[in-house]
This record gives structure tokens, sequence and C-alpha cells, in this order.
């Protein structure tokens, strides 16, 4: 089994799994382009061949000169990297670590520290600073037709995402969140969503929850669970 893009007009619509035998025998062939899971920024993550540059997801544009998969640009002054097919800032993102997350100040054009994690939690370093950053990409993405809107964030974004960020979500967007999105969200995030959000959920976005990220559902919240497969929880 492999994964396949469906593009239309250089955009890719769809992502599925499928046998290359399937892909073939249906009537629209041509616009399924192979993507590999493991591939990201030109490397593989296994050791094995990289193709097109970056695994494919919905709202990515396929480069066919390139023969590359690039994803939504996030920032206007970002520069697209013809090795990686990515964006690069224009200043370069400080060194990564597991307990801080830097954002990018699209106004400021600076990187700055957001998030650290301190004594078990993590703590908001600069909360003044939340709109400028974040929304800035948030309001490009959702302002994207339905189909082309799976929020393209990496986990440490979905991290820091504020209540504010995640309440104008339209369900189908909600629904467009990979399990490893869900999964990378905290409790407090998981509180904030509304019951139409909830009730939008798939079966495996529920299943993929954990403990402590349901552990402090509201009651409306646990009815909304139960409207959707709350059995499942």
């Amino acid at each position: 089994m492999s994964h396949f893009a469906k593009v239309f007009d250089g955009i890719v619509v769809q992502v599925i799994v499928a046998e290359r035998e399937f892909i073939d025998s249906l009537p629209d062939s041509q616009r399924w382009i192979q993507t590999s899971y493991n591939t990201y920024g030109g490397q593989h993550a296994t050791g094995g061949t990289p193709l097109r540059k970056n695994f494919a997801a919905v709202g990515h544009t396929y480069d066919a000169e390139k023969d590359a998969f690039i994803p939504i640009k996030p920032y206007d002054s970002w520069t697209l990297n013809e090795d990686t097919c990515l964006w690069d800032a224009p200043v370069a993102k400080p060194e990564a670590s597991e307990t801080q997350v830097h954002r990018w100040d699209e106004e400021a054009q600076e990187w700055f520290l957001k998030f650290e994690f301190i004594d078990g939690h993590w703590e908001d370093k600069a909360p003044d600073r939340e709109v400028v950053a974040q929304n800035t990409f948030i309001q490009s993405v959702i302002q994207q037709p339905v189909e082309l809107s799976v929020l393209e964030l990496a986990t440490e974004s979905i991290q820091s995402l504020t209540t504010e960020d995640l309440q104008p979500l339209s369900s189908e967007q909600v629904v467009a969140l990979s399990t490893d999105q869900i999964q990378s969200a905290n409790s407090d995030q998981i509180q904030s969503l509304t019951t139409d959000q909830i009730q939008s959920l798939t079966t495996d976005q529920i299943q993929s929850l954990t403990t402590d990220q349901i552990q402090n559902l509201t009651t409306d919240q646990i009815s909304a669970f139960e409207g959707n497969d709350g059995n499942l929880l």
C-alpha cells in the first residue's frame, strides 16, 4: 500500500492509501500522484529514497517541473527553498529545543520565544505577541476554500494555539486535522472545542484522544461526544 495525492489544477485536494492497481483503474488516474509519508524536505526519515521532496497534504501545491509537493506558504516574507521545497523565513529559526517553542512575528520580521517548559508545564513567555505571530498564518488558512483547508501546522504549532485561534475553525476544518495533530493538542485546547466542533470529529480522531485530553471535559462536551460515537471515549 502507498499514499497517493489527487491533484487538480496543481493543488492537492485529496490524499489516500491504496494499491497502485486501484489507482490505475480509476477514470481520473492521471490526477493521482504517489507521495511518500516518510519524505520531508527532500530527506527520507528511514534512510530510503525520498519522493517528491515532501509528503503531500490537502492544500499543497504540486510543481510538475520540480516534481515536488510544496506546503502552503505561511507568511508573505518567506521564500521557497529550492532544495527542500519548504518555506524559509528571512531570519534563521533558533536551534530546535524540546523545552522551547519559538514563533515567527511577520510584522517585526523576527523569531521570538513563545512557550517554555518549566517545572512540568508550558509557560507563555510572550502573551502580548500572540495575535501578531500566529493569527497571520491561521487566518490565511481559514480563508481558504473548505476543500483546501487542512491546517498545515507542525505539532509544536498546534500546541501553541490559543482558544481564540481554535474558535473560528469550521467543522470541515476540524475534521481535516490529522490524528497526530489531535494528539498534540493539550487538554485546555480540547476543552475549548465547541459542541459543533466535537460533533464533527471522526471516529479515528475520537479514538486518538488521550486520557489527559478528555479527563476535564465539561458536561456539555461529554454530551456532544455521546452524540458522536461517545462510547469510544
